[in-house]
């Protein structure tokens, strides 16, 4: 509006009402809404399943593009998948530990939920995260990780 590209009487029109919705990842009904959105995309015959690691990728998640961007990552996953189990390596790229994470603590905290996923099996948990071995043990490093035993 104030570089004079916007309409500042239909400005005022449009914003009549303004809504504050709590970000995706905050919202109390978030694994309700999941298991909705896993209903919505598995077929006659084919329901869809998120695995445990997945599962807890997706809820820790920030979700920029709150709902829409859910329903996007789980129509690609469950295109991906086989069996109806959506893995971490379904997943859209951006949502893996390949990614830039909002913080360290998410960080660790996935990188010890697959690890716990994998019973401590590295090569498995970089296989699901669908990135090389090495990358997985460096990310650990950083992190503080012990290598499983």
């Amino acid at each position: 509006m104030a570089a004079g590209d916007f309409r500042s009487d239909l400005y005022y029109r449009l914003n009549a009402a303004v809504l504050s919705l709590p970000p995706l990842s905050k919202r109390e009904d978030f694994p309700w809404l999941l298991d909705r959105l896993l209903e919505k995309h598995g077929s006659a015959g084919r329901s869809l399943r998120l695995s445990s690691a997945a599962r807890l990728l997706i809820l820790g998640y920030c979700w920029p593009g709150n709902i829409r961007e859910l329903d996007n990552a789980i129509a690609f996953a469950a295109a991906l998948c086989e069996g109806g189990v959506i893995e971490v390596v379904d997943l859209p790229d951006h949502l893996t530990l390949t990614g830039d994470l909002p913080d360290r603590e998410k960080d660790e905290a996935d990188v010890r939920a697959i690890l716990s996923v994998c019973k401590g099996n590295v090569s498995e948990a970089a296989r699901r995260l669908g990135v090389d071995r090495t990358t997985l043990h460096r990310r650990m490093k950083r992190l503080g990780i012990e290598r499983p035993h």
